[in-house]
């Protein structure tokens, strides 16, 4: 069985990125499981524990739902 799917230009973007989604969702949690790890066993000053918690949070708070 073959299926062809036809989009308009403005179809087409919106079409691959859902058809990447699961490629999308394996880089976020490889983000949040670097941040994790940096935070956990890195070898952090003060301030770079600061900036990682920061990014750590604000990914968190931007991905709300998607990875859990």
């Amino acid at each position: 069985m073959k299926i062809t799917l036809e989009f308009t230009d403005d179809e087409q973007e919106e079409a691959e990125h859902a058809f990447k989604g699961m490629q999308y969702y394996a880089a976020l949690h490889d983000i949040r499981e670097h941040l994790r790890s940096k935070l956990k066993h890195g070898a952090l000053n003060e301030s770079q524990y600061d900036v990682v918690t920061d990014i750590q949070i604000f990914l968190r708070d931007a991905t709300e739902g998607l990875l859990d």
